[in-house]
């Protein structure tokens, strides 16, 4: 099954704004839609006709303005799926407001706990606590080791700049960084020789030293 991770803004009431995102030189997505939520663009390219899909939400508990903002998020991926035949759900997983590493690793065991064999998963860093993406690309790199057959489609993130008065929005493409990780982790595992000067040759990059 298609499925597609986001966190749901904490945004108060009116803060909250559909916007254009711009897709990065590397991200060949459309993005015709103006969104508050990039995921909902994640779910407009890749959900196709006769798809089950499942969107999993992160969600702070007890917060009024999540639960707001949640709605927002289904009416959203709803109009943008219209006349589409696609089974679209929603998974709630929801997270403590208390940042200790005890509410973290619960959050970490839920996801894993809901990515099954054979998934393809996306996932959206805009929005969310500093430790949500790393959450995020923890139980991913848990699900493309240990599941089976699991595939890493796009990880975005919806950068504002909020200088103009007219505010200007892009979504990048940061999956490189996901599959850069498994490299350096297999650069390890494997002992291999002067693993920087590896690193630096598979980035087109020169070794300093």
């Amino acid at each position: 099954m298609k499925k597609f991770i986001t966190y749901v803004s904490m945004q108060p009431q009116g803060n909250l704004e559909k916007i254009h995102y711009e897709p990065g030189d590397e991200l060949e997505i459309r993005t015709d839609h103006d969104v508050c939520f990039p995921v909902s663009i994640l779910v407009d390219n890749y959900a196709k006709e006769d798809d089950s899909v499942e969107v999993i939400c992160l969600k702070e508990i007890d917060n009024p303005d999540v639960e707001r903002n949640f709605q927002c998020l289904k009416e959203e991926v709803s109009e943008l799926l219209g006349g589409r035949n696609v089974d679209c759900r929603y998974y709630e997983l929801y997270i403590s407001p208390e940042e200790k590493i005890d509410t973290h690793l619960a959050t970490f065991a839920h996801l894993i706990e809901h990515i099954d064999d054979e998934d393809e998963i996306y996932a959206c860093a805009t929005y969310g606590t500093k430790p949500i993406p790393i959450i995020e690309l923890m139980a991913l790199d848990y699900a493309y080791r240990v599941k089976k057959n699991v595939t890493i489609g796009n990880i975005v993130y919806g950068k504002v700049d909020r200088r103009n008065e007219k505010k200007a929005a892009k979504l990048y493409d940061i999956t490189a960084l996901f599959f850069m990780s498994q490299i350096v982790g297999h650069l390890a595992e494997q002992n291999v020789p002067d693993p920087k000067a590896q690193i630096c040759r598979f980035l087109g990059l020169e070794d300093e030293e």
